[in-house]
């Protein structure tokens, strides 16, 4: 995932790295048994961010593999609810 829009941003690039790994594994085996998966990012920005859409922000990489393990589960016959909660430190920084 080295992306050219994370360029002196390379703590950013880790923790991105970090919740794609995290997220891959962990919504599908709670979406194993959960009906209901709830996500809060609490630190999703999007300080700093480069790409005019928005791909080098916690948000969308969050909202990326969610949608990709959803398509996992619903392989497996499971089709739990997803919810997501992204908090920034400005009121309206973003609305999605």
């Amino acid at each position: 995932m080295n992306l050219p829009f994370y360029e002196d941003r390379e703590q950013t690039q880790v923790k991105h790295q970090i919740l794609v790994k995290y997220l891959s594994a962990f919504v599908p085996i709670v979406g194993d048994w959960a009906s209901d998966i709830a996500y809060i990012d609490c630190f999703a920005g999007p300080w700093g961010a480069a790409d005019p859409d928005l791909r080098d922000t916690s948000f969308s990489r969050d909202v990326e593999v969610l949608r990709s393990t959803r398509t996992v589960l619903a392989g497996r016959g499971k089709s739990p609810t997803m919810r997501c909660l992204f908090i920034g430190m400005k009121k309206n920084a973003i609305r999605l």
